[in-house]
């Protein structure tokens, strides 16, 4: 049986905990030096989830892969933030590495999921 709403989703999933991490990194002073990375790295990590959720509400097959995608982009793009959080002292080795994490983990996921919409058709 499939999910009944995005926040089943083990993609939605790895996206939030990414944004939570990235909003909880986000607070701290070392930022207060960067708005623009503040904006940037937010921006991405709650796209991602924005766009599983509102691909999910689309209700066919290519429309929701396309969301996806566009969240891996997004999940991508946080994690490539992620030498210039460290060169900023924002966060530590350990959070960097967890956040790599979530990201690329939340990247698979999409991507498993646009394969399988794919393999269902387009026609819906």
């Amino acid at each position: 049986m499939g999910a009944h709403s995005y926040e089943e989703l083990e993609a939605w999933q790895l996206a939030n905990a990414a944004r939570d991490l990235v909003f909880r990194m986000t607070q701290r002073p070392a930022f207060d030096r960067d708005l623009w990375l503040r904006r940037q790295l937010r921006g991405a990590a709650d796209s991602a989830c924005s766009s599983i959720a509102e691909g999910f509400g689309r209700y066919r097959p290519r429309e929701f892969a396309y969301f996806l995608g566009v969240a891996v982009g997004s999940l991508e793009e946080v994690k490539n933030r992620r030498s210039v959080l460290l060169s900023i002292g924002a966060c530590s080795e350990a959070e960097a590495a967890e956040l790599y994490d979530l990201a690329s983990r939340g990247c698979g996921a999409a991507i498993n999921l646009i394969r399988y919409l794919r393999s269902q058709g387009t026609n819906r």
